[in-house]
């Protein structure tokens, strides 16, 4: 039905939510019709066509949303919603593999470019803004307002297999590794029961929660297929070799020119470096084994520059055949394995595992002072459930030193990293700052969220002076709702009409309605009113604010930047606090309007 719709004399329409294009290519694949192959890049080549608004910055009016503001031959970076373009660019790699297209070839390099060198978190995340769910600009990563939403992660792991199999080039499963191992499994929770939608890399006192579903639910249906997939990406096969890409321990049968191969590997990997590769050839011996030598394994966080490790890496990969070293040639990334097969040899690989820092191109303004942990293929983040309860005030410099731990509160087999970096306090009076070293606990990102919600960051600072800056700003706060926090809200005496909040966003609004809360203040001091809004909210969020029935602002909320939150100050008049231990703070909208949202509340000095 849908070839003989969408077709020349027939429709000829863009498909708004891509997705088609690759399940043309698997039925091709399954059938070896020729027509499912032709449909798939109708649809790719329905793109470009259609008329917007060039010179919109919307991208939805300009086209950019669904990618369709370009033939797709001619688009060079990554834009609009992240998982649309994802699951486009993975079709691009398909036409470009199967019909041999140099044109689709040279667009999709060139779009991988854009993405592993501007627009990729270090988590293997894609999509840096909550509006429109989209890719940035290049270089546009923020931490607290990452979007990062699972579904993204599972097509950037999806779109790096097809460039694999374009190209053959070990950095491709680096990247679907990255994404795999941080951003797919942080979007379950280890119950399998909970889940992620946004995986942000920074969360406030508020912190972030899993939920058991969505109205969108598209990221539990999409693990839910994704998940079991996993075995079929360990390992690969041309035909002169077998292409071992992934390590897992596992036992399975490979299919080599139409002969069985039985495959094992032993390996506690990622905790620990090592593997051993059983091998146990059916039908045939003549064939090569390639091993993927992990780019982080030789001093290459990501293949681009947007992440550089911190100083000397300590120790090389090593191989061994039948215990014996084993000295071999790289091709494409791979260790390149040649034997007469025979039942029982054994590939013994050796990775260096030990923990390393990282930092960012100094184009992410965002991460310029800041560093990240990692260890093999994992990145750790600091949070508060091991850290006296707060990470804001913890550095890691250079100098850190770092020790392995396991984690049993967490999970059987996780393993922590002890790091001696830095905390810093500053004295009630502002005056005194002292810096003294302390034990600073990171776990692997995937594994922050499950004992309550609270802070975390994945980047910490490497001096001070960022965190002294906050802490003074902190010292300044008389009381603070943590918005969404169901504890918080209450005892903050949250009321309301028609309003609603979301715990994984950690906002709260009123459509056509208000909330307001209790706070203290300080009856002898000026006070001033700190709400924190998201800096893509606009269109109908109008609204009045009030001190105890008295109104001190009118807002309008519109786009003002990319994705960041702002904190804005409405002063207190005197004679509203004066004599006073607490007020009502509240936010009305307007007819027809919505009050806020806003994700943090606070009074301060």
């Amino acid at each position: 039905m849908v070839c003989s719709v969408f077709r020349e004399g027939g429709l000829k329409i863009a498909p708004g939510h891509e997705v088609i294009e690759m399940a043309l290519v698997r039925l091709y694949e399954a059938t070896g019709d020729e027509k499912y192959l032709h449909q798939s890049r109708y649809f790719l080549e329905s793109r470009g066509h259609k008329v917007f608004d060039k010179n919109s910055l919307d991208i939805r009016k300009s086209g950019m949303y669904w990618q369709d503001h370009l033939p797709v031959t001619e688009q060079k970076e990554a834009v609009g919603h992240a998982v649309r373009a994802l699951y486009l660019y993975s079709g691009m790699a398909d036409i470009a593999l199967y019909m041999q297209d140099k044109a689709y070839l040279n667009a999709i390099d060139t779009i991988w470019n854009n993405i592993v060198s501007k627009k990729m978190y270090i988590t293997g995340g894609l999509g840096s803004t909550a509006n429109n769910e989209a890719f940035g600009k290049n270089y546009e990563l923020p931490n607290a307002t990452a979007y990062c939403e699972t579904c993204a992660s599972i097509a950037n792991c999806m779109f790096n297999l097809r460039m694999f199999k374009l190209h053959g080039d070990s950095k491709y499963i680096d990247v679907l590794e990255r994404s795999l191992y941080n951003t797919v499994l942080s979007g379950i929770s280890i119950s399998g029961d909970k889940f992620f939608y946004p995986n942000v890399l920074e969360t406030n006192k508020n912190g972030q929660e899993r939920s058991l579903w969505f109205d969108c639910s598209c990221c539990p249906t999409n693990l839910s297929r994704f998940i079991p997939a996993v075995p079929g990406y360990i390992y690969a096969v041309d035909d002169k070799s077998i292409y071992a890409n992934l390590f897992v321990g596992s036992s399975g049968e490979v299919q080599f020119n139409g002969r069985k191969v039985l495959l094992e590997q032993q390996t506690d990997y990622p905790w620990s470096g090592d593997v051993k590769i059983v091998i146990n050839p059916v039908e045939t011996n003549a064939f090569d084994m390639k091993i993927r030598i992990p780019g982080w394994a030789e001093g290459d966080v990501v293949p681009s520059d947007l992440y550089s490790f911190i100083g000397q890496k300590n120790g090389d990969v090593q191989i061994q055949l039948n215990g014996k070293p084993y000295k071999y040639r790289k091709e494409k990334g791979y260790a390149v394995v040649t034997n007469k097969w025979k039942k029982g040899d054994v590939i013994a690989i050796s990775f260096p595992m030990e923990p390393r820092q990282v930092i960012t191109h100094e184009a992410v303004k965002t991460n310029n002072g800041l560093v990240a942990v990692e260890r093999g293929p994992l990145v750790y983040c600091a949070e508060f459930a091991d850290n006296n309860g707060e990470v804001r005030n913890l550095s890691l410099p250079e100098t850190t030193s770092y020790e392995l731990k396991s984690c049993p509160d967490l999970a059987n087999g996780i393993y922590m990293i002890n790091a001696i970096g830095k905390k810093y306090t500053i004295s009630s009076d502002m005056k005194d700052v002292k810096a003294e070293d302390a034990e600073i606990r990171l776990i692997p990102y995937y594994a922050r969220a499950y004992r309550g919600a609270g802070e975390m960051k994945v980047w910490l600072p490497r001096d001070g002076e960022k965190i002294i800056a906050n802490l003074h700003d902190e010292l300044r706060v008389v009381d603070e709702v943590l918005i969404a926090n169901d504890d918080s809200e209450q005892k903050h005496n949250l009321q309301g009409e028609n309003t609603r909040a979301d715990k994984s966003g950690g906002w709260r609004d009123a459509q056509d309605g208000w909330f307001s809360y209790d706070l203290k203040v300080l009856p002898d001091k000026p006070m001033e009113l700190v709400l924190t809004y998201h800096s893509t909210d606009g269109g109908n969020r109008q609204f009045e604010i009030f001190i105890d029935e008295t109104k001190i602002a009118d807002q309008s909320l519109r786009t003002e930047t990319f994705d960041l939150f702002m904190d804005h100050p409405y002063p207190i008049p005197e004679s509203l606090t004066k004599g006073k231990d607490k007020v009502t703070v509240k936010l009305r909208a307007l007819p027809g309007n919505i009050a806020g949202g806003i994700f943090g509340c606070k009074v301060r000095q």
